[in-house]
């Protein structure tokens, strides 16, 4: 198939000697893919960053491409992606413990003050620890909050929360998180029967303040539909921010999590977030 034929297969525009479309490699919103011919021999581009063989291969699985995708190739490809992905993950893994392993007890720390700051006054869980000097991508080294995710396996991933000298969030530098962040959950007491899911720490500990219960944080309402929850808990309160895209999250885990034995419900701040409601 020639390149005009594979512009006007994929919907788009020929400009006499090549042409702009869609790329099938991946979810294209844009025309991002430049298809031309050279001598006979078509030729690809992905603006938004596919490699060749991502696009090509596409091509084949949608037949505008001479042959079908080699399955040993494809199986050999996708092998190698998984072993490089697994080799990074255990990198991150090996980088989060370090960092944990250099924390200390929060109790009489500036991430102490920082909750305080935030109006919780209730005992901190040990989830959340201080570094003394925490170094940022963008540069310098501060004080931070440290906070570690995990699911029954143990911790999988960590948050910062980086400090200034007195105790509040530092300015112009933002909360990170490293690791694997799928399914776990910042588990800021024990689960039992009834069991809560915030987005932030600060919102959770703020929530269970006022509503007496067990409260976990997920770290992103995106992820509130993903985070594992134990086969103890019969009741899960979704704590939902203010606002169209807490609330739509919030469905989304209410649909997630739904099973015959667990009952979820929402409460859904009136205020920004249930911190805001406790200060």
């Amino acid at each position: 198939m020639n390149a005009k034929a594979i512009v006007v297969a994929l919907k788009g525009h020929w400009y006499g000697s090549s042409g702009i479309c869609r790329c099938p490699a991946h979810d294209d919103a844009h025309a991002s893919l430049s298809v031309s011919e050279r001598q006979g021999k078509v030729l690809v581009k992905c603006h938004a960053g596919c490699s060749q063989i991502a696009v090509i291969d596409a091509l084949k699985r949608c037949r505008l491409w001479e042959g079908h995708p080699d399955r040993k190739e494809e199986i050999g490809r996708k092998a190698g992606g998984d072993r490089e992905e697994a080799r990074e993950e255990s990198r991150k893994l090996a980088i989060v413990k370090r960092i944990w392993g250099e924390t200390v007890e929060i109790a009489g720390t500036l991430a102490e003050i920082y909750m305080r700051n935030r109006g919780v006054y209730t005992n901190l869980p040990p989830c959340l620890r201080y570094h003394r000097c925490l170094a940022h991508p963008d540069g310098g080294e501060f004080p931070a909050m440290v906070a570690c995710l995990e699911d029954d396996s143990g911790i999988l991933a960590i948050q910062r929360t980086y400090l200034t000298e007195d105790g509040h969030k530092r300015p112009g530098a933002n909360k990170l998180s490293l690791g694997r962040m799928h399914g776990a959950a910042v588990q800021l007491s024990p689960a039992r029967a009834t069991l809560g899911l915030a987005e932030g720490i600060e919102t959770a500990m703020s929530a269970s303040i006022l509503y007496s219960m067990p409260v976990w944080a997920s770290l992103s309402c995106t992820r509130l539909p993903e985070t594992k929850i134990p086969n103890i808990v019969e009741t899960l309160v979704i704590f939902a921010d203010a606002g169209r895209p807490g609330l739509d999250n919030a469905i989304k885990a209410v649909q997630r999590h739904a099973r015959r034995d667990l009952t979820v419900i929402i409460e859904q701040a009136q205020e920004d977030d249930f911190n805001t409601e406790l200060t």
